[in-house]
C-alpha cells in the first residue's frame, strides 16, 4: 500500500509542476510531466508488473481532476468532492483537531521521492 501512494503522490506532484526537471541515472533528464510514463517504461522494461502503475495513474489522474481541474469548471462551482463533510469538519474542531487541507504539498525536493520509488520497485 505505501508504494501504491507514493506513486500517486509522484503522479499528482508531476501534474501540478509540469515543467520541472528530473535527473534519472545522472545522465537522462525528464520534464515533470513525463516522470510517471518513464517509471511505467522502467518498469515494463525490467520486467515488473506496469499493471499496478497503470491503475496508479488512473487514480492519480482522478484524484488530480476533481481536486485541481473540475473545481474551476463552471460546473464545478467552486466545490471539491474530497473535501471532508460539515459533519466531520466539526467533529474535529470539537476534539481540537482543527488542521485546514490546503491542497497537496508543493515538496522542494521531489527527486527523494523518486530515488525511493526506483528503490522500492526493485
Amino acid at each position: 500500500l505505501s508504494q501504491v501512494f507514493l506513486d500517486i503522490i509522484l503522479y499528482v506532484y508531476s501534474r501540478k509542476n509540469r515543467n520541472e526537471l528530473f535527473g534519472l541515472f545522472l545522465f537522462i533528464t525528464v520534464k515533470a510531466i513525463y516522470l510517471p510514463w518513464v517509471i511505467l517504461g522502467i518498469q515494463f522494461l525490467t520486467g515488473n508488473s506496469a499493471m499496478i502503475f497503470v491503475a496508479v495513474i488512473v487514480g492519480g489522474h482522478i484524484f488530480y481532476y476533481f481536486e485541481d481541474v473540475f473545481p474551476k469548471l463552471p460546473i464545478g462551482y467552486n466545490r471539491n468532492p474530497f473535501k471532508a463533510p460539515k459533519f466531520l469538519q466539526n467533529a474535529a474542531d470539537a476534539m481540537g483537531l482543527n488542521y485546514i487541507y490546503q491542497g497537496a504539498p508543493d515538496w522542494e525536493d521531489m527527486q527523494l521521492v523518486t530515488i525511493l520509488h526506483l528503490t522500492l520497485a526493485q
